[in-house]
């Protein structure tokens, strides 16, 4: 990923500030139209790189959901053998308590 230095955001910064706000208001709209299409040619398309990597992720959806649907299964059928395999425990400790309350 690319990073930028601190010299060169100051840089940036310095100079949006002087765009925006040290011009009279009839250049204001032309400096910002100017400085929004600098930063877009900057970005160097990469909103259809980002593009072309979501439709690879939306294509490739249909086969991991069922897939994780099937382990989803899987693992709720192991959780339901656990608990029918823990109910006499459960069923016996709540006897042993009635009858020490009881005594």
């Amino acid at each position: 990923m690319f990073k930028q230095d601190i010299k060169t955001i100051t840089q940036v910064a310095g100079t949006f500030y002087d765009t925006i706000f040290n011009h009279p208001k009839d250049n204001v709209n032309k400096e910002i139209k100017s400085f929004v299409r600098e930063f877009e040619s900057n970005r160097n398309n990469r909103e259809y790189g980002n593009l072309e990597k979501c439709i690879v992720l939306a294509q490739g959806a249909p086969d991991k959901f069922s897939s994780g649907t099937f382990l989803f299964d899987k693992k709720l059928n192991d959780v339901k053998e656990k608990l029918n395999n823990t109910r006499p425990t459960f069923t016996s400790l709540l006897e042993e308590l009635e009858t020490l309350k009881q005594v």
